[in-house]
C-alpha cells in the first residue's frame, strides 16, 4: 500500500503531538509544566543566573546557567544549580539533565552529583557533554550536600521574565566568543498520508551558522517528535519519515541529529537506522530513556 510524505500545517503538527502526548500518557502518567528561574544578587544588581524548564516525564532541564566574570570562583554555580533542585523537587521533577559543550564549564557537572551519559563530537572538533541527575530528598543531600548559604553580601531571589532574558542573553554573549551565537534556528516538519489521512509525523529543530572562531560552517539538529498511529505500524512508515527527515536535513548542510527516547517508544528503531546510542539511565519510576546520534 502506498504512502505520500507531506509537509504538516501548524494544525496538523499539533493534532500529531496531541496523539503521542495521548500514547506516552499511557505509560508515563500526567506530565506536568514548570519553569524556575532563579539570580543571585550583589548589593541589588543580578550577577548570576539559572533558568530551567519542566515539559515532559517530570524531566527538569536546565537552559542556562551564567555567572558575571568578575563573580566566578565563588561557588555561586553550584550554589545555583543547589537552589534549583531544590525547586524542581517541589514541582514534581525526578530528573535534572543538561547538556553543556566543552569550554562551558561542564565540569562543575559531575563534581556535584552529575553523570556524564555521553558525549559527541560536532564537525568543528568540540564536544557535546550529556549530563543527568537523578533527584529527590535524599539524592540532594547526598550528591549536593544541600543548598548552602551564601556570603552576607549576596542574595538570591527568582527572577522575573525580563531578567531571565538578560541571563540567556549574557550567556550567548559568552558562547559567541567560541562560536556564533546568532544560529538560525528552522525546522523540518513531515507527515506521512495513508488511506487519505496523516497517519504519522516527524518532525527536527536545525541550527545552522558560522564557527567565527574555526570560520566553519556548523549545522545540528534534533528531533523533537516521531509518531505513527497504532494501527499502521510495522509497515516501514516511520523509517520512510527518518529517511526523509535525515534528506532534508543533509541538504541543510546538518552533520548530526541527535534523539532523545524512552524504551516504550522502541529504541531499537533507531538503532537499525544506524543511530549511535551515546548513554542511558534507568528512571526512578523504572523506566529507561535513551540517548542517540547519528552523523550524516
Amino acid at each position: 500500500m502506498g504512502y505520500d510524505i507531506i509537509e504538516l500545517d501548524e494544525a496538523q503538527i499539533e493534532d500529531v503531538d496531541e496523539r503521542l502526548g495521548a500514547y506516552d500518557e499511557s505509560f508515563f502518567g500526567g506530565m506536568p509544566e514548570a519553569e524556575i528561574n532563579l539570580g543571585v544578587l550583589h548589593d541589588g544588581e543580578l550577577v548570576a543566573g539559572i533558568c530551567a524548564a519542566m515539559s515532559e516525564y517530570n524531566i527538569m532541564d536546565i537552559k542556562a546557567l551564567f555567572v558575571d566574570e568578575g563573580y566566578r570562583g565563588r561557588g555561586l554555580g553550584r550554589f545555583l544549580v543547589r537552589a534549583m533542585e531544590e525547586s524542581a523537587i517541589e514541582a514534581g521533577a525526578n530528573v535534572v539533565r543538561v547538556d553543556s559543550d566543552t569550554g562551558f564549564g561542564w565540569k562543575l557537572y559531575p563534581a556535584i552529583g552529575y553523570r556524564e551519559m555521553g558525549q559527541y563530537t560536532y564537525s568543528n572538533g568540540d564536544a557535546n557533554h550529556l549530563f543527568v541527575k537523578i533527584i529527590g530528598k535524599d539524592a540532594v543531600e547526598t550528591h549536593s550536600e544541600g543548598t548552602q548559604s551564601l556570603p552576607s553580601a549576596f542574595q538570591l531571589a527568582e527572577m522575573d521574565e525580563e531578567q531571565a532574558a538578560d541571563i540567556k542573553d549574557r550567556l550567548d554573549n559568552y558562547e559567541a566568543e567560541y562560536f556564533d551565537a546568532e544560529l538560525e534556528e528552522s525546522e523540518i516538519c513531515l507527515g506521512i498520508m495513508q488511506d487519505d489521512k496523516v497517519v504519522g509525523g516527524a518532525w527536527a529543530f536545525v541550527w545552522s551558522g558560522l564557527d567565527n572562531v574555526k570560520q566553519q560552517h556548523h549545522a545540528e539538529s534534533y528531533l523533537a517528535t516521531l509518531f505513527v498511529d497504532e494501527n499502521y505500524r510495522g509497515k516501514g512508515l516511520g523509517a520512510a519519515l527518518m529517511r526523509e527527515l535525515e534528506k532534508r536535513a543533509r541538504s541543510m548542510g546538518v552533520q548530526h541529529i541527535r534523539v532523545d527516547t524512552f524504551d516504550w517508544q522502541n529504541p531499537g528503531f533507531y538503532r537499525k537506522l544506524g543511530y549511535e546510542e551515546i548513554g542511558h539511565y534507568t528512571y526512578p519510576t523504572g523506566y529507561a530513556e535513551y540517548f542517540f546520534v547519528k552523523h550524516l
